[in-house]
């Protein structure tokens, strides 16, 4: 066996290849998604955010009206003010970004009430009623003296619906929806899948059933963590063993604090002890039991000459674990070759084959 060069780096990160889907954009799903998401899960929420911003039209309508010059107005919360005038006049001293000509700058912005007073003026004109019959695409309501368009349907992203069954709980709507989705193992813009919801929402049917049709038990997150490491901050036993009998990866580590799925039990929560002590046991275990049989769950091409291709599926057998100061490295073969393997793209059990390809 050769000598670990002392240049080696450490072990790499499998990068996942995240499939963008505004999913958790809604505030009112981040307050009910489960805690191990939320720990995963950054959102900041504008100050601004909860105002309704004037509608481009009704607001050059509104200049045209008042006869002042259009700008890029924004609408900011401040303390109510009397006006010393009525009508747009008084709108006008009262903008922030009024001119001594009573003109607008670009940054203007409008108060609530002024806000309010422009959106009465424009009730009480013609303008209103002119905007909402401009020229453009239509809604499939049906309008007075006007047929209903034949053919129009509404369709979601059966990704997105299949990541919501998944989190909700709705076994039946899970296992009709993942028929359409071309592949179920796509996750949302934060890289999870609905194997993390499943497994974070403690719904272990879906669990099951989403693991049996071949979905990926390894796939990580934007900050590399597997469905792996939310069964085991959760203390779930029996879905912790669920996942590494059927490929999880014990020594999958995160991206910004490098930790392994058995470092993630929460110590002060129950079931601590039963999940730890599983997870560290599989660690010892792997590349000693079945003949020091490991199974690649990523793909990983050799950087150095004394390493070992692989990808998905394939075996190998571990000859020698790295030594006390270089454990992320182990000695094996495959195809009566001999090389290093990463340990942290390998596994103990391999991975149910996809029904989805």
């Amino acid at each position: 066996m050769a000598a670990i060069s002392a240049d080696r780096p450490a072990s790499p990160i499998h990068d996942p290849t995240l499939v963008i889907h505004q999913y958790y954009k809604d505030t009112d799903r981040l307050q009910n998604m489960p805690r191990p998401l939320k720990k995963r899960i950054s959102f900041t929420e504008s100050k601004d955010e909860n105002f309704s911003f004037m509608r481009s039209e009704y607001r050059d309508k509104l200049f045209q009206q008042t006869g002042k010059a259009k700008g890029n107005l924004s609408l900011k919360e401040e303390p109510e003010k009397t006006p010393s005038d009525s009508g747009s006049e008084g709108i006008e001293k009262e903008g922030k970004g009024a001119t001594e000509g009573g003109e607008y700058s670009n940054d203007a912005i409008l108060t609530h009430k002024q806000y309010k007073e422009a959106l009465a003026m424009l009730s009480q004109s013609p303008i209103l009623s002119q905007s909402t019959t401009r020229a453009g695409p239509h809604g499939i309501l049906k309008r007075e003296g006007k047929s209903r368009r034949k053919g129009v349907r509404v369709r979601f992203d059966p990704l997105a619906l299949l990541l919501d069954a998944s989190l909700e709980g709705e076994y039946d709507q899970v296992r009709r929806i993942i028929q359409e989705v071309p592949n179920p193992s796509d996750a949302n813009d934060e890289g999870i899948t609905a194997l993390h919801n499943a497994i974070c929402a403690n719904h272990s049917k879906i669990v099951n059933f989403l693991i049996l049709f071949g979905v990926d038990v390894n796939s990580p997150d934007s900050d590399g963590w597997t469905p792996l490491h939310c069964a085991a901050s959760c203390n779930n036993l029996k879905m912790v063993r669920a996942l590494v009998e059927r490929g999880g990866c014990v020594f999958a580590t995160t991206i910004s604090d490098k930790e392994s799925p058995a470092e993630k039990c929460e110590k002060e929560e129950d079931g601590y002890l039963g999940c730890f002590e599983y997870l560290n046991d599989i660690q010892e275990k792997m590349g000693v039991v079945n003949s020091g049989t490991v199974f690649g769950v990523y793909t990983y091409e050799a950087e150095k000459e004394d390493e070992l291709n692989f990808k998905d599926g394939d075996q190998m057998k571990v000859l020698k674990k790295g030594d006390e100061d270089e454990t992320e490295w182990w000695w094996a073969s495959k195809d009566g070759r001999e090389g290093y393997i990463p340990r942290n793209l390998v596994a103990m059990y391999p991975r149910v084959k996809p029904l989805f390809n």
